[in-house]
This record gives C-alpha cells, sequence and structure tokens, in this order.
C-alpha cells in the first residue's frame, strides 16, 4: 500500500476515533495495524490543547495578579474574571464530548475563578452576610454541576464549602 493511501487512511481512524464513531479500542486496532506498530498521533490536536490550556493558565495568573497584587478598581477586577471564568467554562463545555481531561481541568479552573470572582464581593460591602450569602450561592452551584455532570470532585468541596461556610456562621454569632 502506498505511504499516501496510508496516511489518508490514518487521519480518518484519528477522526473517528475523536468524534467517537468507533470505540476507542477499535481505533487502537487498526492504527496499530496501519502503522505496524508506530502509532503516530495527530499532532495538530495535541498542539490545539496545550495552546488553549497555556492561554488559560497565563489568563488565570493575570487574574490572580490582578487581584492581589495591584490596585485597580473592583469593577476592573470583577469584570477581568468574570470575563476569563465565563470564557473558560464555555471552552470546558465544548471539550465536553471531545477530550475528557481537558474537560476536568477546564470545569475545575472555571470554579475556581468563580470563587476569586465571588470574593470581589467582599470589597463591595462591609457586610459579611452579602459575603456568606454570594459564597452559599457559589458553592451551592458547584454542587449543581456536580450534579448535573456527575462530578464527584465538584459535589464534595461545594458541599465541604457549605459546611465550612456554615460553621464560620455558627462560631461568629
Amino acid at each position: 500500500m502506498s505511504e499516501e493511501r496510508k496516511r489518508v487512511i490514518i487521519d480518518e481512524i484519528h477522526y473517528w476515533r475523536a468524534n467517537k464513531l468507533l470505540p476507542e479500542h477499535y481505533c487502537n486496532f487498526l492504527l496499530m495495524l496501519y502503522t505496524q506498530g508506530e502509532v503516530r498521533a495527530n499532532n495538530r490536536i495535541p498542539l490545539f490543547y496545550t495552546a488553549v490550556l497555556l492561554f488559560v493558565f497565563i489568563g488565570m495568573a493575570l487574574v490572580f495578579f490582578l487581584h492581589y497584587a495591584t490596585d485597580t478598581s473592583i469593577g476592573i477586577k470583577a469584570g477581568a474574571s468574570g470575563m476569563l471564568t465565563i470564557a473558560v467554562f464555555l471552552l470546558a463545555l465544548w471539550l465536553r464530548n471531545r477530550e475528557r481531561m481537558a474537560f476536568h481541568i477546564f470545569i475545575a479552573a472555571a470554579a475556581l475563578l468563580l470563587f476569586v470572582t465571588t470574593t470581589n464581593v467582599a470589597f463591595f460591602t462591609e457586610n459579611s452576610g452579602v459575603l456568606i450569602t454570594t459564597i452559599f450561592i457559589n458553592l451551592s452551584a458547584w454542587m449543581a454541576a456536580g450534579l448535573y455532570w456527575k462530578l464527584a470532585y465538584l459535589q464534595w468541596s461545594g458541599a465541604g464549602g457549605v459546611l465550612l461556610a456554615g460553621v464560620y456562621i455558627i462560631t461568629s454569632l
């Protein structure tokens, strides 16, 4: 078989695997068969995910720097972290059926960014009740997302946070 024809077949198998048209183990078998044991990864896909992951982590670092190391207005801080949170969450939803590990990484990053955005409430008001209420809403969103997507780490972290906030309220009375 010519090299060009093998390359076309291998690209098709990568497409089938990425779009879940065949089970993973069938695709692996076919790749091993057509590459004589040398599985060639589709380099564009890992490069894309690496670039997106790098963008998200650089964005998170900038948001944390903006929050904790600069003296900018609270509106800019909240806007920057809110926009990045929405972007990361939408990216996670886009990756949900394509790349499972990346989905989990981006969901965890979005939850962390949502919590950082929530802490901005502390700067808007001196009333700790508003802050605690906002934290309860945030952690309840974590639990709801965990129940919806069946993600135990969001369920447990949301429940643990609600429990800790409840203990804080009881001890501060």
